[in-house]
Parts: structure tokens; C-alpha cells; sequence
């Protein structure tokens, strides 16, 4: 309701104000209900309805909350760190504008943002100034944020994919009609067409017209009319001049029967500027995704002993809450939590994600564990060393943050040429308006909506950082993470490249390159008994096997068994099998020596229980 609708009333004696009347029943009938000793014990009346959208970020102060989504930063634990998710960005001018703000809010110590992940890294102390606060000063702006892990974010995300999908597809729709109303119109340029006829089609092209101006334009007006109100120039401002022009003077140009329309070429601008900033967002989304893997590599939740070995009780916990000298249970399959060290148990870990080594690696009591590999052989007892931003998986992280947080030279000069382009856009359409109206005045209008609009993309200031992370992205994919954002700009001039690494360079997944039988064993035969014995393990080497002979018949299995470190056992068409290293097979079967004759990369065996292998 409106201020306009305020109503005075007593309540308890005393004069209260209410903002509409359906407020003023409310606290009638609770009186009439003899409960108005809830207003005497109250100590303040509840805010209006305009201050609703601070309230609604209150939560995100509360300790457990922000013991989820922040991680405890500076010297003594004494500041917080949250990586925001922003909504309504759509130019290097957005991001100035948002770090500017939130580096002057009290209390705030580092903030960068990310034009093309629309991700923000703020550090701020919590003594000095609250999280809700520096989020509704970003909303006072004119944009949202949203601390990147919450539920709101993903929430957002998805409203705003639909929204982009709705607008295109309005748009796109629009523009359809529009274009095939105009095409009568253009082939009727020689007078075969009545007035009355042609007034019709170009009413019919404004109706159809407003949806796409009004619904799938929406975003550009909203944008310029924030860029206005902060006194700058942004990228929709000449969007939607350009749109506003043209649109008004067909509207004159339909009203009066003299001059052009540009109804289809309206909505069609429109459109592929949608079409052309799905693009964009999707390349930034995908980006984003790649960026974020080693977010994933970090379970939600975790098993912890109570006291171990005292006791063998277990709680589920979330490893945001685990604390140096926890001791956790790591089960097959299991990404581990937190780097540490192993008090019980062995087994092989999958350290690919993070060292790129395909083999599992053997760890034993006293190895060390890395946050983000994966179990694959027994379960362990391990004991939390570092956790969150301390484990190495944190320093990965760090450093691909740096990375894309970091604006290379190329971007930065994009950035203060954008910031001129604006301005100059519209001073050469203006000049271009006032030196064609004496001569052809219509001509002028055409002229400057030209201007506005083959200019309005900015594609030098969008492309740039977009191109680079893109290609940071794909690099990520491929398992190279950049630590600097300089570092693409510099690749470009390399012309050799020095590996240094203890091992080899490897593509982090195993495959199988050949199969060769032994002793009579046909290939075929012994991948079908390989795949049979492989296809329920986790192993990387079974996964390769599965992924190599997919198109193989499946043979019946019985009685499998997975020995740690050495490999599986079980019953095929009545006969024993092992799959696995060669010293683990040739027991079952007394078979000779291991050939010597085969390649290095040879990692896997079969034996069967009556003699005869083979090779992978």
C-alpha cells in the first residue's frame, strides 16, 4: 500500500500508526482478542514494508550461516571472506561502478570482481561492518548480490536464465510477425496499396511491436535509466536511445502517413542483441563452470569421529566446520575432505584432479592425503591438518582467483577506451543528426538511430575479457590452471615451452592402447573376460578397461572380490579369474615369468585358474 493510505489509530492506549488499513484490522483484532499485552511487551513497532529488502538479508550475518559461505581471513581470524554472485551486470562500467561502492564501505579491506564470471571477492571485518549491509548498498545501486554458495544464488541464476530465454523467445516471435506485415508493405512501394490498407499493416506492426519493446527491451531501458540516475555513460544507454528513436518516430511516421517506419527493424535489433548477449552469457556461464572445478572437488559433508580410537562414533558434519585434529573415516569412493595424514588403514588415492598423475597413488599410516582426491581402495582413519583456504587444493584455488580476478593490459585497455566510446557515440550521432536536418530531415533521424545502433555493442570492450576467459575455461578443462591473468597475453609470443616435472606429462585418465593374448588367448576373448571382471570396480584402470571394450558382450559374473593394491578376483563360465598386477594373477595359475618382450605402459594382467593370460 501506498504512504498515502497511512491510518492513526490507539492501540493500548496508545496512538500507533499503521501503514494501510488491513494493518490497522490486524492489530484491532488481536486486541479484540484480549492479547494486547503483545504490544506492551514489544520494545519497538516492526519496520515498514520499504526497509523489507534489508530484513530480508539480515540471515546472512548469523554465525552458522556465514561460517557456511565465508571463509575466516586476516591475522587472528579477524576478517571474513565471501565470494558474491552479482546480477545485472552488462559492462566493464558495472564492474568500476560496484567496486568503487563496496571499497568504500567501512570495514571493508579487498574487493575485486569478475566482469565475465559476474563474481565478486569481497573481504570485509565483520567488527566494523555487516554483510547485509554491503549487500543492500550494492542493491541501492541498481544490481543484486548474492554470496555465491547460497540457495539464493542458484535461485537467481536460474531466474535469470529463464528470463533471457522468455525475452529472446518473445523477441524472436515479435520479430517474425513484424517482418512479414513489412514485406507487404515493401513489395506495395510502387502505390498498388490503398492508405487505409497500409495504415492497417503498420498499426498491426506496433501492436505487435510492444511486447518485444516493452518486455524484451526491458533490461536495456533499466539500464540506461540506472546509468542516468549515477551520472555515467554505460553501454545501454545508446541501446536504448536508439531503440527510443526509432520507435517514436515510427509512431509519428504511422500517424501522420509521412516518412518510414522501422517497427521490423526495431525488433529485430532486438533480437539479435538478445541473441547476441545469450551468447555471451553462456560463454560466461561455461567459463564460470570451468572455473569452479575445484569448488567441486571439496565435499559438502564428512563422517567424524567423536573420539577415535576411544570410540568408533561417527557424526556427519560439514567440512566447513572442521577444525585441525578432527578425525575423520575416508570410505571407497569418497572425495577427501581436508588435507591430513592417515592414522589407520591403506589404501590408493586419485590425485589426478590435482597433480594430473593417472595411477592411484598407494598411501599407508603416516602418508599424507590431499583435500580433493579420491578413495579407491579401503577405508582410512585420517587426521585434519589444514582445511578450507590452507589445504593445497585452497592454494589452487586461491591462485585461479587471482587469476581471473586480475584484469591483463589488453582488458584494461579495452576498459578506458570503452569508457570514451560511449560518450563519443553520441556526439557523433548528434553531429551527424544536426548536419543532415538541413538538408533532408528524415534522412537526419535514419543517420543518428544508424549511429546509436551499429555502435551500441561495444563488441571491443564485451569480447575481450570475454576471449580470455573463455580461454581460461578451456585451459582449466584441460587440467592447466593459470595463477596470472597476464599469463594468455604472454603464451601468445612464446615459441618454446620447458615442462618441469618429476614425472610425466600425462592427460590424467587412463586408456587402453592394445590387448594382446598369451598362451593361446585371443584378444577378444580376453578383453571380454577383462571387461566382465572390471565392469563394477572404481579403479582407473578398470574404467578404462569398461570404456575400451563398451561394444563387448557382458559375460555372467559370480563371487567377485577387489584385493587392495593388487586386483580382482571372480568366477566367469565356472572357471577363477584374476585381473590385476602380474605378481597377484601368476600365483593363481603358476604361469611362467612376466614377459619382458611387451611394452613399459603395460599396467594390467589376466590369468585364469587352469594357466592362460593376457595383456593390457
Amino acid at each position: 500500500m501506498g504512504l498515502s493510505q497511512t491510518v492513526e489509530a490507539s492501540i493500548g492506549g496508545q496512538p500507533a500508526r499503521f501503514c494501510c488499513p488491513g494493518c490497522l484490522a490486524v492489530a484491532q483484532a488481536i486486541c479484540a482478542s484480549g492479547l494486547e499485552g503483545y504490544y506492551q511487551a514489544r520494545t519497538a513497532f516492526a519496520s515498514t514494508a520499504s526497509s523489507g529488502t534489508d530484513q530480508a538479508l539480515a540471515h546472512y550475518d548469523l554465525p552458522e550461516i556465514q561460517q557456511a559461505l565465508c571463509e575466516i581471513v586476516g591475522d587472528l581470524g579477524s576478517e571474513r571472506e565471501v565470494s558474491l554472485l552479482l546480477d545485472g551486470m552488462t559492462c566493464s562500467a558495472c564492474l568500476w561502478l560496484i567496486e568503487s561502492t563496496l571499497a568504500a564501505q567501512a570495514g571493508v579491506s579487498a574487493v575485486e570482481v569478475n566482469f565475465v564470471t559476474a563474481r565478486a571477492r569481497l573481504r570485509w571485518s565483520p567488527a566494523l561492518t555487516e554483510l547485509s549491509t554491503l549487500l543492500a548498498a550494492v542493491r541501492q545501486i541498481g544490481y543484486r548480490a548474492y554470496p555465491s554458495q547460497s540457495a539464493e544464488a542458484e535461485r537467481a541464476r536460474q531466474r535469470e536464465s529463464r528470463r533471457r530465454l522468455w525475452r529472446l523467445f518473445v523477441a524472436g516471435f515479435g520479430m517474425m510477425q513484424v517482418m512479414m506485415l513489412a514485406v507487404a508493405t515493401y513489395l506495395a512501394q510502387d502505390g498498388t496499396m490503398s492508405p487505409d490498407i497500409l495504415k492497417l499493416l503498420r498499426g498491426a506492426s506496433l501492436v505487435l511491436s510492444v511486447p518485444v519493446i516493452g518486455f524484451s527491451a526491458e533490461p536495456f531501458f533499466r539500464g540506461a535509466l540506472r546509468d542516468l540516475r549515477l551520472r555515467r555513460l554505460g553501454m545501454d544507454v545508446p541501446v536504448a536511445l536508439g531503440i527510443a528513436i526509432a520507435t517514436m518516430a515510427s509512431v509519428q511516421a504511422m500517424l501522420t502517413g509521412v516518412g518510414q517506419v522501422y517497427f521490423d527493424s526495431v525488433t529485430m535489433f532486438i533480437f539479435f542483441l538478445l541473441g547476441g548477449r545469450l551468447l555471451e552469457a553462456g560463454a560466461r556461464e561455461r567459463a564460470s563452470a570451468a572455473l569452479d572445478y575445484l569448488e567441486r572437488c571439496r565435499p559438502q559433508v564428512c563422517e567424524r569421529y567423536a573420539s577415535w580410537p576411544e570410540s568408533g562414533d561417527l557424526e556427519q558434519v560439514p567440512v566447513l566446520a572442521l577444525r585441525p585434529g578432527d578425525r575423520l573415516l575416508v570410505r571407497p569412493g569418497q572425495l577427501v575432505p581436508a588435507d591430513g595424514r592417515v592414522l589407520e588403514g591403506s589404501t590408493e588415492v586419485d590425485e589426478a584432479l590435482l597433480t594430473g598423475e593417472s595411477l592411484p597413488m598407494p598411501r599407508g599410516v603416516g602418508a599424507r592425503l590431499l583435500e580433493g582426491s579420491v578413495n579407491r581402495g579401503s577405508p582410512v582413519v585420517l587426521e585434519v591438518e589444514a582445511v578450507g583456504e590452507r589445504t593445497h587444493a585452497g592454494l589452487l584455488r586461491r591462485l585461479l582467483a587471482r587469476a581471473t580476478s586480475e584484469r591483463p593490459r589488453l582488458v584494461r585497455s579495452a576498459d578506458r577506451v570503452a569508457g570514451w566510446l560511449v560518450g563519443i557515440i553520441l556526439l557523433v550521432a548528434l553531429a551527424g543528426f544536426a548536419a543532415w536536418y538541413p538538408v533532408d530531415p528524415h534522412r537526419a533521424l535514419a543517420v543518428a538511430v544508424a549511429v546509436l545502433v551499429v555502435s551500441c555493442p561495444c563488441a571491443f570492450s564485451l569480447a575481450t575479457p570475454v576471449a580470455l576467459a573463455v580461454a581460461t575455461g578451456r585451459l582449466a578443462r584441460r587440467g592447466v590452471v593459470l595463477t596470472r591473468g597476464h599469463a594468455l597475453e604472454s603464451l601468445a609470443r612464446a615459441t618454446h615451452v620447458a615442462f618441469d616435472k618429476t614425472g610425466t606429462l600425462t592427460r590424467g585418465e587412463l586408456s587402453v592402447t592394445a590387448v594382446r593374448g598369451l598362451e593361446g588367448l585371443s584378444p577378444g576373448r580376453a578383453l571380454a573376460l577383462a571387461r566382465a571382471l572390471s565392469v563394477r570396480s572404481e579403479h582407473p584402470i578398470a574404467r578404462a578397461i569398461v570404456r575400451y571394450g563398451e561394444d563387448v558382450p557382458a559375460l555372467p559374473v559370480e563371487s567377485r572380490t577387489q584385493v587392495a593394491g593388487q586386483g580382482i578376483e571372480a568366477w566367469v563360465d565356472g572357471r577363477r579369474f584374476r585381473l590385476g598386477r602380474w605378481e597377484f594373477v601368476a600365483t593363481l595359475g603358476g604361469l611362467p615369468p612376466q614377459p619382458t618382450d611387451l611394452p613399459p605402459s603395460t599396467l594390467a594382467w589376466l590369468g585364469g585358474g587352469g594357466g592362460g593370460g593376457g595383456d593390457f
